[in-house]
């Protein structure tokens, strides 16, 4: 698994990557297209998700524990045993 912890991908055109398993901890990802990516048992805990595109993701066993969806579109995303817990999706 990768470990992209705190990385800065702000913006970065991401769709179809295969980051199962990968540690995103804190990473930012404001403005990422994300669309169509194969995220599964992926940490997101902490990373900034606002205005990022998510559309058809596949998300099983992913954590977004803290994380910032703030204006993000999860459009068809696949979200089985995902865990959002004190996640933010404000506009």
């Amino acid at each position: 698994a990768s470990d992209l912890s705190g990385a800065v991908l702000a913006n970065c055109d991401m769709r179809k990557c295969l980051l199962g398993g990968a540690d995103l901890t804190g990473a930012d990802l404001s403005g990422a297209n994300l669309d169509m990516a194969w995220l599964a048992e992926a940490n997101f805990c902490e990373a900034r998700l606002a205005n990022a595109t998510l559309r058809k993701t596949f998300l099983r066993n992913c954590r977004f524990l803290d994380a910032v969806f703030e204006s993000a579109d999860l459009s068809w995303a696949k979200g089985e045993k995902t865990a959002f817990h004190q996640a933010r999706a404000v506009q």
